[in-house]
């Protein structure tokens, strides 16, 4: 790993816990918190769409990461005006929960190689399965397990398939199970 991904990865996982910090946190320095943990993220974001646009990403990847940035910084200014005003917006507090739980789950899976394959070995597993209990595939299986650089996949033996992290649907998960934990914790 580059010097330049282990600073983004600490500018990332930081900016995650000091918003989970403003969540957790009681008093009105909690947007202190909230702003910085949100511009850490804004500063992530805005260094993604040029680590995925030197990787030749598609278009999509592209505009909906650029989205990310201006977002925290927009979360970030409105931190500071709740601060100014003194009065704690129960909306932001909910998106910094929702931003931390969704971001260690994912990243944690998207940066650490061990999550990353078991959660791509299952689905390539259910999708055998799957296929399977319909009719088709008897003779595929779940084939080597692919270690990139930068990234993990397994093959599905007798098929011309690779699953990827992408496969798995985690994104989607993510930003649920991210929601409903910070209805859920109140602090």
């Amino acid at each position: 790993m580059d010097t330049t991904t282990l600073l983004m990865n600490l500018v990332l996982f930081g900016g995650l816990f000091i918003l989970a910090g403003g969540y957790f946190w009681k008093d009105r320095r909690c947007h202190i918190l909230r702003i910085v943990g949100s511009l850490l993220l804004a500063l992530f974001f805005a260094y993604e769409v040029v680590r995925i646009i030197n990787e030749g990403k598609d278009l999509w990847n592209v505009t909906f990461t650029a989205m990310a940035a201006p977002v925290f910084v927009f979360v970030s200014w409105q931190e500071y005006l709740s601060w100014r005003w003194d009065e704690d917006n129960e909306s932001l507090k909910w998106i910094a929960g929702t931003a931390f739980v969704a971001g260690i789950i994912y990243y944690g899976f998207d940066r650490i190689p061990a999550l990353s394959v078991t959660i791509i070995w299952v689905t390539a597993a259910e999708s055998i399965w799957m296929g399977q209990f319909l009719g088709y595939g008897w003779d595929m299986a779940v084939g080597e397990i692919i270690w990139g650089p930068d990234h993990v996949a397994v093959d599905i033996e007798n098929a011309s398939v690779r699953i990827i992290l992408a496969c798995t649907g985690i994104e989607a998960i993510v930003i649920f199970v991210g929601a409903i934990f910070a209805t859920q914790m109140k602090a």
